[in-house]
């Protein structure tokens, strides 16, 4: 078995949680779209993008890779609004 890794950078997390207390959901994830605030940490350990934030619609997007396969069946994209 071939060995795999991985490094993982990220911001540090404390600029975000004081920002999250003093801005509403929407202008919070707005800010971090405009690349004013720097992605949460589970965005760079799992490599999705917060690429829009609107009134009621959020939509993210990754480039899937080796390390996000769970063995079984290859990863399948997504399009549109999951099922209801």
């Amino acid at each position: 078995m071939d060995e795999r890794a991985l490094t993982v950078s990220w911001s540090d997390p404390a600029e975000l949680a004081r920002s999250a207390g003093s801005m509403s959901g929407l202008e919070f994830l707005r800010a971090i779209v405009a690349g004013d605030l720097a992605a949460a940490p589970i965005q760079e350990l799992l490599g999705f993008q917060l690429e829009e934030a609107e009134e009621g619609r959020v939509v993210f997007s990754m480039e899937p890779g080796e390390q996000h396969l769970g063995g079984q069946a290859p990863l399948r994209p997504l399009r549109g609004p999951p099922p209801s």
